[in-house]
């Protein structure tokens, strides 16, 4: 069983459908399950369980679900439950300990820190009673959450990157991929893949937009609570002309956005390992992004070579010269492809399978 804790659109809850068509693929029977749906998918790799139909909003819902998730566990009788997301972590671990289920793994999926004061101390206690059996982290960075857990089970954690899959690269050249969007023919496209939400620090972007050359436009691809500040930021800078927001784009349309931009931003303040970042590199895009661990491990290299910059999250001065500047070149294409070539669907499903294999 591969649990998330609801249906939205974004990293983790993409990632654990992916994972669960590749564990059927690879030879397993398996079931995807969301505690509850909070969002259409915008696509999805797998059909999946809903325990409640709506987000909980009573204590009510919260039993509704504990209950539905044990009758689900005693009926199904998985082998290896996997977990994604913090709620569904420490409601999955206890409801399968108590159901019988042997092994419990739990995916570090955003930082620890992210938690709330509630959700940290109840994911410690599941860790120290040993409702967790193995703990996999998205990115190295992400096992820094293990340091709350007891020796043994940090001894067990491992990191399994994530990794795209069927992904395929846009044959559309820029001009036409710009035509699809409505995007300039002409300039600099600088763009951004995520939600318009504080995580993902769209008003950086636009800020450093406003210290930029006039050939230089941003492009924001996603919806959130933070459309209206964007756009009131955009205008009070004097550079709402050159600010293009698309809206939520389908997943099958992002191959041709990627090709339709020349540079990839994503400052995020925090990460697991971000989807839209793979995405990017496997497009051959330079890609800025910011200067936090999880960020740095997918596009820095153990030589030190960057697959574009890593920029400080206060600096919109160092935004907009890297923006601005032509930073292409053989060299940059090479270590653009070097570490697109790490993050694959097959390495991803190896390393799950070996993990499945280890007990």
């Amino acid at each position: 069983m591969v649990l998330t804790t609801m249906t939205h659109a974004s990293g983790a809850p993409i990632a654990a459908l992916r994972l669960a068509a590749g564990l059927e693929a690879s030879g397993h029977d398996v079931q995807a399950v969301f505690l509850y749906h909070r969002e259409a998918m915008n696509g999805a790799d797998y059909p999946a369980k809903l325990l409640l139909s709506h987000v909980p909003r009573t204590p009510a819902d919260m039993l509704r679900i504990i209950v539905r998730l044990w009758r689900c566990l005693r009926a199904n009788r998985p082998d290896v439950i996997i977990m994604f997301l913090p709620l569904a972590s420490v409601i999955g671990a206890n409801v399968a300990r108590l159901a019988g289920i042997r092994r419990r793994i739990m995916s570090f999926r955003v930082p620890r820190a992210t938690y709330s004061p509630v959700m940290r101390a109840a994911d410690r206690l599941s860790a120290w009673m040993g409702s967790y059996t193995d703990v996999v982290g998205v990115s190295r960075a992400m096992l820094a959450g293990c340091a709350a857990y007891p020796r043994w089970l940090r001894k067990r954690a491992v990191v399994i990157h994530n990794g795209l899959k069927d992904w395929p690269r846009s044959t559309m050249d820029k001009g036409a991929a710009r035509a699809l969007f409505g995007l300039p023919a002409h300039g600099r496209l600088v763009g951004a893949l995520g939600r318009l939400e504080e995580q993902k620090n769209p008003e950086l972007l636009v800020e450093a937009l406003a210290q930029c050359p006039a050939h230089v436009h941003l492009v924001l691809a996603g919806s959130g609570s933070l459309r209206e500040r964007v756009v009131a930021l955009a205008d009070s800078a004097g550079v709402l002309d050159r600010l293009h927001l698309l809206g939520d784009v389908p997943r099958e349309k992002v191959p041709h956005l990627l090709a339709a931009i020349d540079i990839f931003a994503q400052p995020s303040r925090f990460e697991g390992q971000s989807n839209a970042l793979l995405e990017a590199l496997h497009a051959g895009l330079p890609c800025l992004v910011s200067d936090i661990a999880e960020q740095v491990e997918t596009v820095v290299g153990d030589d030190g070579r960057a697959a574009g910059q890593v920029l400080p999250l206060d600096d919109p001065t160092a935004w907009a010269r890297a923006m601005a500047n032509d930073g292409s070149g053989d060299d940059l294409d090479a270590i653009i492809a070097e570490r697109a070539a790490l993050f694959t669907f097959a390495a991803m499903m190896r390393s799950y399978n070996a993990l499945l294999r280890a007990r």
